[in-house]
């Protein structure tokens, strides 16, 4: 295995030759699969060339070796690495399931939060109401985060973009008011006092 991966140092650093380098990172990986350097090696000539699928595989592959007791947090950073893929490829289902294994496995994560509801958020979900509520329910705590870190600008983005996802978000409005008034906003504050009011009158004339 070490000397495949010598070999594959050669070929890809000196001579340029990913073509050669490929089948020896490969075999270094076939011989001594937990170590992932290999495997890691390959994932950025296949990401260079733009084989995305073939990117997956390998975020895949390493899933496989780690097995369902395996480190949380690294097979979460796989399920992020390859629900991005997913949705680069156009694929939101397949998508949404990594991303949403990568959250069980690391709820705290906010990058994961981000991007699943980011996804949910698009116009792949834009029928989705459901989806789409579970977007602004991730943007909302990722707001509540900022607030309790005194980040008023983050917060504000997020709780922004909780109500435009859902614009009857009883907590986004909340806490968005609650952030605009602690970091003396009030301009805004009364922009978001005229939204609010135009969605009570719309509804009331239903």
């Amino acid at each position: 295995a070490h000397r495949h991966g010598a070999r594959a140092l050669l070929w890809e650093s000196l001579l340029g030759r990913l073509d050669q380098a490929l089948p020896n990172w490969q075999r270094a990986w076939l011989l001594e699969p937990k170590r992932t350097v290999a495997l890691d090696a390959a994932r950025k000539i296949y990401a260079s060339l733009g084989d995305e699928a073939m990117v997956i595989r390998l975020y895949q592959a390493e899933l496989d070796v780690l097995g369902d007791m395996g480190n949380n947090a690294r097979r979460s950073e796989l399920r992020l690495a390859m629900g991005r893929l997913h949705v680069k490829l156009g694929d939101k289902d397949k998508a949404a399931l990594c991303l949403e294994e990568a959250l069980r496995l690391a709820p705290s994560s906010s990058e994961t939060r981000e991007t699943l509801a980011n996804l949910y958020a698009s116009r792949a979900y834009s029928d989705d109401i459901k989806m789409q509520q579970r977007a602004a329910s991730l943007f909302v705590d990722l707001g509540q985060d900022q607030l309790r870190r005194g980040s008023f600008d983050d917060a504000i983005r997020y709780l922004r973009r909780a109500l435009g996802v859902d614009p009857y978000s009883k907590s986004a409005a909340a806490d968005l008011e609650k952030a605009l008034i602690e970091s003396e906003r009030w301009d805004e504050l009364d922009r978001l006092y005229r939204h609010l009011h135009g969605i009570v009158r719309a509804d009331a004339e239903r």
